[in-house]
């Protein structure tokens, strides 16, 4: 999984208009310690090793690798090379923004990979995506990639195509950036489903309930 240190204005700043600066930043508190657990989950259920990759102070009682500098792809794969260098048979990543993503989707990852696949791909209705699986390195699929753009999983797609990768893809899912998604993501944790991710739940419940003009 990757995450970064929480710092008041530079996580989630999108949603300071919405939740103020405090609020953001307990927000992503809430969305990292939830996804944590959803890592957790999903590595017992696949009999995979969990690992977060952290950029800034590492969290405790976590096995965490250092993402290092560059863009988001450079980053990606460094820490997707360090782990397959360090004997692993395939890697799995996520984001630390999609807290209500079902384990099943991540164990789905990992059985494809381990029959065949040489890239599962998870894409984001915003154009990115929530998930990248792969069994070797593919630096291709990372440099110079439009980060942030509405194409970034489609050009992954297209790049992997090019490189004769057998892909396989998960159904659509979102992650937590902008205003809009703070909506979503409680429909997605009504319910009984709210155990998928109770802190943001709870957070996200307080929050919309004040209104937009007040922080969490």
């Amino acid at each position: 999984m990757f995450a970064r240190s929480a710092a008041p204005g530079r996580v989630k700043t999108r949603l300071e208009p919405r939740l103020g600066r405090q609020g953001a930043l307990r927000l992503h508190e809430a969305l990292v310690a939830d996804s944590t657990d959803l890592l957790r989950l999903a590595a017992r259920r696949a009999r995979a090793r969990p690992f977060v990759a952290w950029t800034g102070r590492p969290p405790r009682r976590a096995a965490v690798l250092r993402q290092g500098s560059g863009d988001l792809g450079a980053r990606l794969r460094r820490v997707v090379r360090r782990l397959l260098c360090a004997g692993h048979r395939a890697v799995v990543v996520i984001g630390s923004d999609s807290p209500a993503l079902p384990a099943a989707r991540i164990v789905r990852a990992v059985r494809l990979l381990e029959r065949g696949a040489d890239l599962v791909l998870g894409p984001a209705i915003d154009g990115g995506y929530y998930l990248i699986g792969l069994r070797s390195d593919q630096p291709a699929l990372f440099d110079r990639m439009p980060w942030g753009g509405r194409r970034v999983a489609a050009r992954t797609l297209e790049r992997a195509a090019r490189l004769g990768l057998r892909t396989e893809r998960l159904p659509p899912y979102f992650d937590v950036d902008r205003p809009a998604d703070l909506v979503r993501l409680r429909r997605a944790l009504s319910g009984p489903r709210r155990r998928r991710a109770p802190r943001t739940a709870r957070l996200l419940l307080h929050a919309l309930r004040r209104g937009s003009s007040q922080p969490i």
